[in-house]
């Protein structure tokens, strides 16, 4: 598994990915808090599973 940062989408428009990705859920939150304190509620973690996590 692996993490990324997503940026909420302005009225309705998605979300887009700022192509930063970490190996740890922890890092990849504290990374996203850190970028909320400027736009609060802008960032979140989004899991991705990898190929081979989804055939175990």
């Amino acid at each position: 598994m692996i993490y990324e940062i997503r940026s909420k989408g302005f009225m309705g428009s998605g979300s887009s990915s700022l192509n930063k990705y970490f190996k740890s859920k922890e890092n990849a939150k504290e990374y996203a808090d850190e970028l909320n304190e400027y736009l609060p509620n802008m960032y979140f973690v989004n899991e991705i599973k990898l190929e081979d996590e989804e055939n175990e």
